[in-house]
This record gives structure tokens, C-alpha cells and sequence, in this order.
């Protein structure tokens, strides 16, 4: 009984050798495959163009080729030719006015507005307006405003241009100094062909803008102008003076803002 067992043992045993060797000889792990390395794709580089240059054609070459000192020469004379061919315009357009101006059959109206457009710094000063210089505008102005051999009407159509370029410049004290040349001028001069009364309006109206100009800052001032208005208006408090004197002070600022 007992070889029969041990019989039984020994062919199990051999069993599982036959089984493992069977699992050796089929189940064998596979070795890697070496992995293909695919160079990287090239990069097409940019071909180097050829420089382009600029050839001139032949009719710019010799276009070129024909400005020399005679032509030069041919342009600058064209070009006095024509200065003094505005010249005798000028000239011409001068004679014409100082003949309207001593027309007795034209209004006065019309003769001083002539004489002002025949001033040379008028002139001067026109064109530099027109061309957007207020500062050399301003100069001219002030140097037919100030010349005491001009016309009285040059010197008013001078003066009261230079009072408006203060205004739309926006400086006070230009404003107020040239006002009140201004205002002068019409006090003690007949300017009626300009249709403007001799009389202190004007001069009275700068030199109160003046004042509320000064007062802006000033308390103390405002104080001041605030009790001459309760004594010279009825009806104030002092409320209603303190806001008299504001709105007149924002008044003058208005006016010097243009």
C-alpha cells in the first residue's frame, strides 16, 4: 500500500516538472524591440533673396542731369521776376486807396476804413491774423495804436483790435490796460464815423471790471463793494449785496474767458 502511494507522489511530482517546463519553453517573456529614432524633420531655411535696388529710369536720369547753375540761375530770376510783380501790385493798390481816402464824394465811413487798410502794420498785423500768429498780430497792432502820426481812425481800428486779442487771450491785465486806453480815446475823441459816442461808458464799464476783477480773491474787498451797494441801491440786504458782488465777479471772469 505503501508504494502505491508513493507511486502516486512520484507521478504527481513528475507532472508538475512536465507542466513548468511546458510553461518555460512557450511563455518566455519577449524581449523589448529596440525603439526606431526618426531623425527630426529638417527646417526649411529662407533663401536669401537678392538686395533689390532702386534703378532710375532713364527719363528721371536725365531730368537730373538737366537741373544745373542755369537752371538754377532761370528759377531764381522767375522768382524775383515775380516779386516785383507783386510789388506793383502793392504799389499800384496803395495809389488806388490814398485816391479813395481824399475822395470828398465817399463817405467818411468808408475813407477811414480805407486809411486803416492802408496802414502798413495794420496790414502786417491782418496777414499775421490770418495766419494764426496772435503774437505778432498783438505787435503790429500795438505799433498802429501807439504811432502818434497815424489817423485817429487807424490808431481806434488799431487800439480796439488789440483790447479784442487781450479778451480772446484770456490775460487780464492786457484787457484791462488796453480797455482803458481804449475807453480814453472814445471819451475825448469824435469817433461818430465809426458811429461811436464820445462820452465815459465804456472807460466806466472797464474800470468797474477792474475792480471786481481785484475783488475776486479778496474778502475784505467784497465787503467793501457789498456796503457801497447798500448804500447806493434800495432794497439790499446784505445777503443780496454779498450776492450782487459774486455774480458781477463771475461776470468779468466770463468776459476775459473770450
Amino acid at each position: 500500500m505503501d508504494d502505491d502511494r508513493n507511486k502516486i507522489i512520484l507521478g504527481i511530482g513528475l507532472l508538475m516538472l512536465g507542466v513548468m517546463f511546458f510553461g518555460m519553453l512557450f511563455f518566455r517573456p519577449a524581449k523589448p524591440k529596440p525603439g526606431i529614432d526618426s531623425p527630426p524633420p529638417r527646417v526649411a531655411g529662407k533663401k536669401n533673396e537678392p538686395t533689390k535696388t532702386y534703378q532710375q529710369k532713364p527719363s528721371q536720369q536725365q531730368a537730373m542731369r538737366r537741373v544745373g547753375p542755369r537752371t538754377i540761375r532761370g528759377a531764381e530770376a522767375a522768382a524775383k521776376a515775380r516779386e516785383a510783380h507783386h510789388a506793383e501790385i502793392r504799389a499800384a493798390g496803395a495809389k488806388w486807396l490814398e485816391k479813395m481816402i481824399d475822395d470828398p464824394t465817399i463817405s467818411a465811413h468808408t475813407r477811414e476804413l480805407y486809411a486803416a487798410r492802408n496802414n502798413p502794420n495794420v496790414q502786417m498785423a491782418v496777414y499775421y491774423l490770418y495766419n494764426g500768429d496772435k503774437l505778432h498780430a498783438a505787435e503790429e497792432f500795438e505799433k498802429a495804436a501807439l504811432d502818434p502820426e497815424n489817423r485817429l481812425s487807424v490808431r481806434f481800428i488799431a487800439l480796439r483790435q488789440r483790447f479784442f486779442l487781450a479778451r480772446t487771450n484770456g490775460t487780464p491785465e492786457d484787457y484791462f490796460k488796453w480797455g482803458k486806453m481804449l475807453g480814453e480815446m472814445l471819451k475825448d475823441n469824435d469817433l461818430s464815423f465809426f458811429d461811436q459816442k464820445q462820452n465815459s461808458e465804456f472807460l466806466d464799464r472797464i474800470k468797474y471790471q477792474e475792480i471786481y476783477y481785484k475783488a475776486r480773491n479778496d474778502p475784505a474787498m467784497q465787503e467793501a463793494i457789498a456796503s457801497y451797494l447798500l448804500k447806493e441801491k434800495k432794497g439790499y440786504d446784505r445777503h443780496l449785496a454779498m450776492e450782487e458782488v459774486k455774480r458781477r465777479i463771475r461776470d468779468v471772469e466770463e468776459e476775459l474767458q473770450g
